[in-house]
């Protein structure tokens, strides 16, 4: 099991949103420097978050000209069903 579904249930990713202790694991966001070496930029784009994410897809989703991702959330424990995530560009 890999720590991304290390949560009991779907409290866990609840907990997470009020600011309290969690043991699933956050996140993470890497920006390429282009030089073999990649910077954490998870918690600049806000994404420091138990978000228990499994495919994702990148595109203009809203046609602003940035780039979007949808995040389709779950595991295969039906406990933890929670609603997939749109993070928009502003």
């Amino acid at each position: 099991m890999s720590p991304g579904f290390a949560i009991k249930d779907v409290g866990d990713v609840a907990a997470d949103y009020l600011g309290l202790e969690t043991r699933g694991e956050r996140a993470r966001l890497y920006h390429n420097n282009h030089d073999g070496t990649f910077t954490d930029v998870t918690k600049d784009a806000h994404l420091d978050k138990v978000l228990l994410g499994m495919p994702a897809i990148s595109a203009d989703l809203d046609n602003d000209g940035y780039l979007d991702f949808y995040l389709g959330t779950g595991d295969p424990d039906l406990s933890t069903l929670i609603p997939n995530r749109m993070f928009s560009q502003c």
